[in-house]
């Protein structure tokens, strides 16, 4: 799900890390999730789809799906915190305008 996350903010011409030094922006996770409806094996090919649910004003939740031939085999969840980078800290911090926008254009909510 992360590999996926990291797919979308590039399709988008962004990053899980934006910016450079003290202030950066990160998007590390509050929670994550996933329901399996049956397994997956070794070698299998898998689809995957992302979508983006709610967006807070600090953070926004993406589901994922899991398909093998058109089957749903299993579906995520994971909430990610808009957060400032400081000495090494993450600070939560409001989801700024230009990329709340970007968000906006996929959410199903």
């Amino acid at each position: 799900m992360e590999e996926l996350e990291h797919a979308f903010w590039r399709s988008v011409g962004a990053s899980v890390i934006m910016g450079e030094g003290e202030g950066a922006i990160s998007w590390p996770r509050a929670a994550s999730s996933c329901e399996y409806a049956m397994p997956a094996y070794f070698e299998d090919e898998l689809e995957l789809a992302l979508t983006v649910g709610k967006i807070g004003t600090r953070s926004v939740t993406y589901g994922t799906e899991f398909r093998r031939g058109g089957e749903r085999i299993a579906s995520g969840k994971t909430t990610a915190v808009c957060c400032t980078m400081h000495l090494g800290r993450f600070d939560a911090a409001a989801i700024p305008d230009a990329i709340r926008r970007k968000l906006e254009v996929f959410s199903e909510v």
